[in-house]
């Protein structure tokens, strides 16, 4: 009677064994999934990192006229290779402000960008935006009056934020305080 009971006492510790040990994997399964999407959210940032100084908005090509509510910025872009995808855009004053995102060939009927034949091209007709290519700049005009859900009426603060392979960067890539024009 005593060697059946030794068995079933050993059986019972290698279940427990076992179950622990199943435990120990599901939980580790289920913590590098949580871990390796971190990494790639980290990875993403990285990717904007190699790019903070490649992106600028142009001091003497930007102010914004009062009178017609018009804001004229210039972004630049150095020669380092990469797929800019659009940009959002922060602007207004410390009052209030807006923000509104760009993409490669969107349409609006309240941005414009001055093309190559050296005309402002409005991007609600023809291809839409033009983001800048790599080592060139692109002059636009934005008629704060007439964007969405903006009630920015005084702009004096402009910012950055790249959109770099479909990917947002977490932080601005330049600011500027804007001349203000009669």
């Amino acid at each position: 009677m005593k060697s059946i009971q030794i068995e079933k006492r050993a059986q019972s510790e290698v279940v427990t064994t076992t179950l622990l040990i199943l435990i120990g994997l599901t939980a580790t399964v289920i913590l590098s999934y949580f871990v390796i999407n971190m990494i790639n959210d980290k990875l993403t940032d990285k990717t904007c990192f190699d790019y903070l100084d490649q992106i600028k908005i142009s001091p003497a090509a930007t102010y914004f006229n009062v009178s017609s509510k018009i804001l004229y910025f210039s972004i630049e872009r150095e020669s380092k290779e990469f797929e800019l995808t659009g940009l959002r855009l922060n602007y207004g004053n410390d009052l209030s402000r807006a923000s509104v995102v760009i993409k490669e060939a969107e349409k609006f009927d309240w941005l414009e960008y001055y093309n190559k034949s050296s005309s402002w091209e409005n991007t609600k007709t023809g291809y839409g935006v033009r983001l800048p290519k790599q080592g060139e700049s692109v002059t636009f005009r934005l008629n704060s009056s007439k964007v969405p859900d903006s009630n920015v009426i005084q702009i004096n603060i402009l910012e950055i934020t790249p959109i770099i392979n479909g990917q947002q960067c977490s932080k601005k890539m330049d600011s500027l305080t804007v001349r203000q024009i009669n």
